[in-house]
């Protein structure tokens, strides 16, 4: 038998205690409900906040990298070597698109003057450079340099300006620089359409708002808030909280665009993080309450009920004698209300499960995300063994998730890339940090493919380096086109020729190669005849055909290893190794007689004739660097055109090089 109570409790309390007893594990259900929800539906917003920032970091990058690529074309042509800066000019113009973020270039000098500037004519007498820092660490330091905000005197607009060094003969001198509205930012964070009270901001290395999403008109140009230069100090661009210029208390997330010269900065309001968790929680406190008011109506009413019925028991029992009387009834109603109180507990509890599927298929679509997103993620563990990696990442290699799960990521890089993963996994390991590793991946077919990687550390609650979390990038399509700016730089886009530049880096090695076995090496300036005329009586198409056909010419007479190249407006320059002083003068008079019998048709029908005077020089072992024969060969050309062109002259001394010291 139970031991009695020491003190009793009444009916209507056991009932109330009973009814609250009995909903206690719905509530509790329902509120572990509610908690997971709201962790998935945090970390899916968190997530997303990671992968906008990303992508906003990377259109940035992308539009500085536009405006880099322009000037940094414009910096190797034969306008800026030879400092022709009418020609620079009118080049700089051509290069600027509407369509493209910059808006105008312009040419700087050590002094910090601009020589000219592409909104206004060439030779108007212009103004001292704004934002003098990122032009000197142009100057001084070599590098691309991206400023903060400013306004030109020429123009009310606010820009900024990407500055990239124009060397000349080995040293730098003067900048060009790239100028970019700082409006094409704020339209650059209008097209990320950034959900309702997100706010996205970019300063400049010092802090200074360049633009924001949101009350751009009355924070732009002032300090950021202390959470986003918080932010610029931590680094490492992952989630921490903080607030707003307006006060608002956010997530944040700030990335360094252009290796910290910009910082870009994303929040999302804890308001909207904590919504979802605010309303369950109130709909949960309203059911709590409502089942509290109705427990303790139905204990009341069913214990009275209860105690009349018993009271009209005990009545009839003391009747004496007993008279049997009909039984009183007993009502249902109390069944009913409880058989409504189970109705609305299986609604709460469909409605709990419904919103528990709907974290579930959250978390799935996030998990789709990461296996599918546009680009690859790996984690590896501490000995480089792989740990996890996405579908995107699988299909580029051509494997199955488990014929790479647990090999060490050694295995699916090229020898030299094997190197440098060695070289680099021990550091990550104890910076916890990379970016922009470039590494050679090998395909199951044997095939590779260049990719970047970005890697950032996974830890436990002590501190200590589970995996690593990797973004991998393929860059097969940008080092094509690196490669492809790359030879046009050296080419000269009018003839397919080599241009300076292209010709006295490989002069310069050919003659070093020379010098060391003692061999001959001969160089040739040629210069078309009286090209003035021809341009101004044929106009510059018919030049510029003249040039195309002179080059061609060129290229039949010469042989497979002689290099030849336009170094300027009707200039060329010619290298011969192997080749003897006598060899080369036959060789330049061989190609004067064919440019002499050359007839030029040009789309008119007109026929231009035209002769070449050449000047033929030795490159001597003494000699410390290729300049010193081009100027012996520059020389004997200056002595043919003296001597009526059309002829070939020899420079002195013309001696075969000695044995190098």
């Amino acid at each position: 038998m139970l031991a009695p109570f020491k003190k009793p409790i009444g009916l209507r309390r056991w009932l109330f205690y009973l009814t609250l007893s009995a909903l206690l594990p719905a509530l509790v259900f329902a509120g572990h409900a509610i908690l997971e929800f709201d962790r998935v539906a945090r970390a899916a917003v968190i997530d997303n906040l990671e992968h906008r920032s990303t992508a906003l970091q990377q259109s940035l990058e992308q539009m500085i990298k536009v405006a880099t690529t322009t000037v940094g074309v414009l910096a190797d042509s034969d306008s800026a070597q030879t400092g022709d800066w009418r020609g620079l000019y009118d080049q700089a113009k051509r290069s600027i698109s509407h369509d493209g973020p910059v808006r105008a270039v312009s040419l700087v000098d050590g002094n910090g003057d601009v020589i000219f500037h592409t909104s206004t004519p060439f030779g108007v007498a212009l103004f001292k450079a704004n934002d003098k820092a990122s032009v000197d660490a142009a100057l001084q330091q070599g590098r691309i340099s991206v400023s903060g905000a400013f306004k030109a005197p020429i123009s009310p607009k606010s820009v900024v300006a990407v500055s990239v060094p124009l060397m000349q003969g080995g040293q730098i001198r003067h900048v060009l620089r790239a100028i970019i509205l700082t409006e094409s930012i704020d339209s650059l964070l209008a097209e990320a359409k950034l959900p309702e009270d997100w706010v996205a901001g970019v300063t400049d290395s010092r802090g200074t708002l360049l633009a924001r999403s949101l009350g751009s008109e009355k924070f732009v140009g002032t300090p950021a808030s202390a959470s986003f230069l918080e932010g610029m100090r931590r680094g490492g661009g992952k989630p921490f909280k903080g607030s707003t210029l307006e006060g608002v208390r956010t997530t944040f997330v700030v990335m360094p665009v252009q290796g910290g010269d910009w910082f870009l900065g994303l929040s999302v309001p804890e308001s909207v993080l904590g919504a979802p968790l605010d309303r369950a929680l109130a709909e949960l406190a309203g059911f709590g309450l409502l089942w509290f008011a109705l427990a303790l109506t139905m204990a009341y009413a069913f214990g009275t009920y209860i105690i009349r019925q018993a009271q009209v028991l005990v009545d009839a029992v003391k009747a004496q004698p007993v008279v049997l009387r009909a039984p009183v009834a007993l009502g249902v109603n109390e069944f009913t209300a409880l058989l409504r109180g189970v109705t609305a507990v299986q609604d709460r509890e469909a409605e709990s499960t419904k919103q528990m599927f709907a974290a579930r298929a959250q978390r799935d679509e996030v998990f789709d995300l990461y296996e599918n997103a546009p680009c690859g993620y790996h984690s590896l563990d501490r000995q480089g063994r792989l740990v996890r990696m996405n579908a995107t990442a699988l299909g580029w290699l051509g494997y199955r998730w488990d014929e790479v799960q647990g090999r060490p990521m050694m295995d699916l890089l090229t020898p030299d890339s094997q190197a440098r993963f060695t070289e680099t996994f021990p550091r990550f390991l104890q910076t916890e940090h990379i970016e922009g590793v470039e590494l050679m991946l090998v395909r199951k077919d044997g095939s590779t493919f260049p990719a970047s990687i970005n890697a950032t550390a996974i830890k436990d609650a002590e501190g200590n380096l589970i995996s690593s979390r990797s973004t991998v990038f393929d860059i097969t399509e940008h080092k094509r086109l690196e490669a492809q700016l790359n030879l046009l730089a050296r080419t000269d886009t009018l003839t397919g020729l080599s241009n300076l530049r292209d010709f006295v880096e490989r002069g310069e090695r050919e003659l070093r190669r020379h010098q060391r076995h003692a061999a001959s090496l001969a160089v040739l300036m040629m210069d078309i005849d009286h090209f003035k005329t021809i341009n101004d009586r044929y106009g510059h198409d018919g030049g510029d055909l003249v040039l195309a056909e002179v080059a061609k010419s060129c290229t039949a007479v010469l042989r497979n290893i002689d290099l030849v190249a336009r170094v300027g407006g009707e200039e060329f320059a010619l290298m011969l190794p192997e080749t003897t002083v006598e060899s080369a003068a036959e060789v330049a008079d061989r190609l004067r007689q064919s440019l002499a019998s050359l007839s030029v048709v040009l789309p008119t029908g007109q026929t231009v004739s035209l002769t070449v005077s050449i000047g033929v020089a030795m490159c001597l072992a003494t000699d410390a660097g290729l300049d010193a024969g081009l100027k012996r060969a520059d020389l004997a050309l200056y002595q043919a055109k003296e001597g009526g062109r059309n002829q070939v002259k020899i420079a002195v001394p013309s001696v075969a090089p000695a044995s190098p010291v």
